[in-house]
């Protein structure tokens, strides 16, 4: 779907985040590619499970949608967990698979 909108409007805004940080469909698209593209060359496979740990932003949805693109599931935790809450989705993690992923631009 994504693809679809970054093709027929690449310019129309796509998302908005509250500091006004803004992504246009095509930069949205670019975003979803770059995130496949650098969990694929770290080994995230279909089926994986991808346990993140990242605040709400444009680049977490990159991230969620890069890895959906390739067919892993990301499962997002909430960075204000604490406790015995915060452990609950490691029991989510097969053995191999990446817990995490920075940003693909600080790597």
């Amino acid at each position: 779907m994504i693809a679809r909108w970054a093709e027929r409007e690449p310019g129309r805004p796509f998302l908005v985040e509250v500091t006004g940080r803004t992504a246009t469909c095509g930069e949205g698209w670019d975003l979803t590619r770059r995130w496949a593209g650098w969990l694929a060359t770290r080994g995230v496979r279909r089926g994986d499970r991808l346990v993140t740990l990242v605040p709400t932003s444009i680049d977490s949805l990159g991230l969620w949608w890069g890895a959906a693109l390739l067919g892993a599931l990301e499962v997002p935790v909430n960075p204000e967990l604490r406790g015995t809450s915060s452990s609950t989705p490691s029991r989510c993690r097969r053995p191999g698979s990446p817990w995490s992923a920075p940003s693909p631009s600080t790597s």
